[in-house]
């Protein structure tokens, strides 16, 4: 069944490419997140939208699962538009794309444009908490992994809570590429150290960062 979603610009540069991805990974893993997948869409597990100056076939196709479909646009427009009107115009590629494949796979619409709608009363805002909070030892204070998807970047950070649920306080942790591929590697242990400290260490043992609750 479907589950990912992503954009791409395939006649571009590596560069512009990874650019493009990186500026639209915020939206797409915002809409993945607000989908609810299905059985109805049968075996295939993802739909990638390209975007083209000129589209030279309005038919889809599936390359080992993967639903690719062109729609039309330009990357350099893009570049130049404001944050906020970039998140637009993706959201605009995608559902365009995934209009597209649902009508010729017979899929029923109303999910996806489900998902949009969450989207956009999120008002695009890509902000979850990595796994369940971990208490101090006198169990005073809890502490979650705070991810803020962006536009531009990543942020990272630890933000602590009393035990009535009062955030007391957020503190930066790390910044990092706005793709979820590569800011998951920050992702490995989270706990505390004393009844005051936290520390984030990476899937490989190699990066450490500390956050304090005062």
């Amino acid at each position: 069944m479907i589950k990912e979603f992503d954009l791409d610009v395939p006649k571009q540069q590596k560069p512009t490419r990874l650019q493009f991805r990186n500026e639209t990974r915020c939206v797409t893993a915002l809409f993945e997140r607000c989908y609810k997948p299905s059985s109805a869409t049968g075996k295939p597990w993802k739909v990638l939208v390209e975007v083209v100056d000129g589209v030279k076939s309005e038919t889809h196709i599936d390359m080992l699962g993967v639903l690719i479909v062109q729609v039309d646009g330009t990357v350099h427009d893009f570049f130049d538009m404001t944050a906020a009107a970039k998140m637009e115009k993706a959201l605009k590629y995608l559902m365009t794309g995934i209009t597209k494949v649902s009508e010729q796979r017979g899929w029923d619409i109303a999910p996806f444009l489900d998902a949009e709608t969450k989207v956009r009363g999120l008002k695009f805002k890509n902000e979850w908490v990595w796994r369940s909070p971990v208490k101090n030892g006198s169990r005073s204070l809890s502490a979650e992994v705070l991810i803020r998807h962006q536009i531009e970047k990543a942020e990272i950070s630890a933000r602590f809570t009393d035990r009535d649920g009062n955030v007391v306080k957020v503190e930066h942790l790390v910044s990092d590429t706005p793709n979820d591929f590569m800011f998951f590697g920050y992702l490995g242990t989270f706990e505390w150290q004393n009844d005051n400290t936290v520390e984030l260490i990476s899937r490989d043992g190699q990066k450490r960062f500390i956050a304090h609750a005062v």
